[in-house]
């Protein structure tokens, strides 16, 4: 299928001529691509589609996060297409990420995910992306999204579907080919860098309709590392986002709420003194959380309600930035971390019959090697973190260890984007990769 080619000197469009938020007006060069201009090639592109695909049950795997507002409406059309044809097929859809970009430049392949892709078997496939390299610049801290694609198909490959195809919006024109392309494309454009329709940068810019060329000064204005403190935490841990993708469904399940907030310039943390009553964990360090209710919707949903009813934090005064990759405790539960903003004006109110202190912790602190002592555990993997807190506040003394100190090492490690001064056994750069491993092996002694 041809694609639509925007030129390198493409003078695209004035703001004034569309409806952009005040707040990134003084942000953008000018508009490239309109959205009724997407919404056209994005219907001509469900027709090549179902006309190749059709007969035969659909997978469409969207590729997250970029991707999802070009998955919406592409299956919005398949959809229409398929339920008016006379030879109408399933349609379902899964979901997949790869790391996404760290500013203007790409990081390492990373694919999160698809551990049930084992059920593609035998059906034709659809990978709908929003952007896509198929020519890339190698540079020592660029990679290629060929070769994202490449790996990513790879996986697929040994799942033996039926047919696999990729759809992308658009393809950038870069100096050296990765020799790869989409099957079906949108647009070829200029070696800028784009935002607006689901594309981000650093978490701005996905509630643009129309994609964009992004201006050199919002490119340092949004950087992560000239971001206030807050910010520039929440669009660090957003890249680690599992959202929903994981799901053991036989397993038992909980979750723990990160509370962050930040303090004097600083992040910190919110944790929790256990009742010494209480049959598990007593008397034990923990972030607030628990077992998972038939009631609740999701993992988040878990977290939420156990800290409203262990500390009383509204659920409405959490700003939900990410949940982690879950981690399997001593007594069998899956763990989920899922990580939120709080105000520094909070006041606990600790349920007494759970807690019986509420006390915060600088972040940095769970990246210091002092008053830290790291030793072996016997059918693991990673080393038992152990860690002497002193309240300033209180003068008590606190020992944080097991799984909440790995859990506190994480998001400090993720949040703070630097390493401990420690040794730990996940790599910074992809820390699931670890916990995937601990989770199967300990799946495999089931």
């Amino acid at each position: 299928m041809a694609l639509l080619q925007i030129p390198d000197d493409e003078k695209g469009h004035d703001l004034d001529l569309f409806c952009i938020p005040k707040h990134y007006e003084n942000d953008l060069e000018k508009v490239i691509i309109p959205h009724g201009l997407i919404m056209d090639r994005t219907e001509r592109l469900a027709r090549d589609i179902v006309q190749d695909m059709g007969g035969h049950h659909i997978v469409a795997l969207c590729v997250l996060k970029g991707g999802y507002k070009f998955f919406a409406d592409l299956l919005d059309y398949i959809k229409a297409l398929n339920q008016n044809s006379d030879k109408s097929v399933p349609l379902t859809v899964d979901f997949i990420r790869v790391k996404s970009y760290c500013n203007d430049k790409s990081s390492s392949v990373k694919i999160i995910g698809g551990d049930e892709l084992s059920s593609l078997s035998g059906k034709n496939v659809l990978i709908v992306e929003t952007h896509f390299f198929f020519l890339c610049v190698l540079k020592k801290d660029i990679v290629e999204t060929g070769r994202t694609m490449q790996a990513l198909l790879s996986m697929l490959s040994e799942c033996n579907p039926k047919m696999v195809k990729v759809v992308s919006l658009l393809v950038k024109r870069t100096p050296r080919s990765s020799g790869y392309r989409p099957d079906y494309t949108g647009f070829e454009v200029p070696d800028a860098f784009l935002v607006g329709y689901a594309l981000d940068y650093n978490e701005y810019f996905r509630d643009l309709s129309h994609i964009c060329i992004l201006n050199d000064q919002a490119k340092e204005k949004y950087r992560v590392e000239n971001m206030p403190v807050r910010e520039a935490a929440v669009a660090t841990l957003k890249h680690y986002d599992i959202g929903n993708l994981f799901s053991l469904s036989t397993l038992p399940k909980a979750s723990v709420l990160v509370p962050l907030f930040v303090k004097n310039g600083e992040l910190h943390t919110l944790m929790t003194l256990r009742s010494k009553e209480l049959r598990t964990s007593g008397g034990e360090v923990c972030f607030p959380g628990g077992k998972r209710d038939p009631n609740d919707r999701d993992d988040v949903h878990t977290a939420l309600r156990e800290a409203e009813e262990e500390i009383g934090l509204p659920v409405g005064e959490v700003e939900v930035v990410c949940s982690l990759f879950p981690i399997m405790n001593k007594s069998g539960l899956l763990v989920t971390p899922v990580v939120g903003f709080i105000e520094e004006s909070f006041c606990p109110c600790p349920n007494p019959a759970e807690v019986s202190a509420v006390f915060s912790v600088p972040l940095d602190f769970f990246t210091s090697d002092e008053n830290h002592v790291s030793c072996s555990s016997i059918g693991t993997l990673a080393p038992m973190h152990s860690f002497c807190f002193s309240d300033p506040e209180s003068g008590n003394q606190y020992h944080i260890w097991g799984l909440t100190a790995m859990i506190a090492i994480l998001v400090s490690v993720l949040a703070l984007r630097k390493k401990p001064k420690f040794d730990i056994a996940f790599d910074t750069d992809d820390p699931f990769s670890t916990f995937r491993k601990v989770l199967h092996m300990k799946l495999s002694k089931l």
